[in-house]
């Protein structure tokens, strides 16, 4: 009678993969923060962390450099990371160039939208090419049932891919209006 070996009854080992940790750090404190937040459960992405670099303590269309310090000290404070994202509005900043040069010097990603992050959400509705501001942008989503700056609890999104087709394709880190940086990190969630 043949013995059969221990091994032969043993279960295959399973390598669980890690997920690739993804910080966002936000320039909004509701809007953008939100949405990332929703975006990674609805793709279960467990290693992505957002936070909201609270702008307001500065001021709201100053200095999109103070996202970029916050981001700079969550990396340094955990440097496991693997890709930092910085997402902020152009709105009415200024030292725009100086604070994504900054950022790409330490290594961060940048997803700017240009007007404001509104666009991002209307192209999750339908294509938008044309030059827009804030105000417009907010009608247009009052018709899509989004007020305000807070995401609704029922957000669909799924719509991302229509946002993703929608999207203006931006090669320049800052976008002209309309334009942004967030399907490269939508993306990156994604995957």
């Amino acid at each position: 009678m043949a013995r059969r070996s221990n091994a032969s009854l043993a279960r295959p080992r399973r390598f669980r993969r890690d997920r690739p940790r993804i910080l966002i750090v936000t320039e909004g404190e509701r809007t953008e923060d939100q949405y990332f937040r929703g975006l990674a459960q609805y793709f279960r992405a467990t290693g992505t962390t957002v936070r909201s670099a609270d702008v307001q303590l500065e001021g709201v269309g100053k200095d999109p450099g103070r996202v970029v310090r916050a981001a700079l000290a969550a990396k340094q404070a955990d440097p496991d990371f693997d890709a930092v994202w910085v997402a902020f509005d152009l709105d009415d900043h200024t030292r725009v160039s100086e604070t994504v040069a900054t950022a790409l010097r330490a290594g961060l990603r940048v997803a700017i939208t240009n007007p404001c992050f509104e666009l991002w959400l209307v192209w999750h509705f339908r294509c938008h090419a044309r030059h827009s501001d804030a105000k417009e942008l907010s009608r247009i989503l009052q018709g899509y049932g989004i007020n305000g700056k807070h995401m609704p609890q029922v957000f669909d999104y799924s719509l991302h891919e229509n946002a993703l087709m929608n999207a203006i394709v931006v090669v320049d880190t800052v976008p002209p209006n309309p334009g942004s940086g967030v399907p490269q990190l939508v993306r990156r969630i994604r995957n």
